[in-house]
């Protein structure tokens, strides 16, 4: 991406970076950033460790990592909400990886572009999620990959 800033916009080119990270880190005002274009290296026959259910794909791997409650320094439990996005709760989390609370993060049946996808399989730490994480492992990333082009149904 290429940013061009002038002091006329009364924007300097390092506090522009400065908030094109914060924008990727946070996902944004509606929960997602610019998501790049679509995947095209996802392996259709990958092997998921979990079930691909969405009630799986939540106790497995969001209420964890990233909704967490208690102790748990979860980034979009319901005291955090970066971005504007809670994912505290199986209803709430469903209702915004959805999108039926602002920008969808999943399409179903199209996991190659999801931006749920795009985040969890980035290369980038600053865009990937969990933020601040390793990678997931394969198949965790598999049955989220096989939830979505199943449907993303909520059980």
């Amino acid at each position: 991406m290429r940013v061009v800033a002038t002091r006329r916009e009364g924007l300097s080119l390092r506090n522009l970076v400065v908030l094109a990270g914060i924008a990727c880190a946070c996902g944004g005002d509606d929960g997602t950033a610019d998501a790049p274009a679509c995947l095209t290296d996802l392996d259709a026959d990958c092997s998921a460790t979990i079930p691909a259910t969405f009630d799986s794909l939540y106790s497995n791997i969001v209420e964890p990592s990233c909704g967490g409650t208690g102790d748990n320094p979860s980034c979009h439990r319901a005291g955090a909400r970066q971005a504007g996005l809670d994912l505290s709760a199986p209803a709430k989390a469903y209702d915004a990886l959805l999108g039926k609370r602002g920008k969808a993060l999943v399409l179903p049946g199209d996991p190659e572009c999801s931006p749920l996808m795009q985040r969890i399989e980035a290369d980038d730490d600053t865009f990937r999620m969990p933020l601040g994480t390793e990678r997931m492992a394969p198949g965790l990333r598999c049955a989220v990959q096989q939830w979505i082009a199943d449907g993303a149904e909520r059980d």
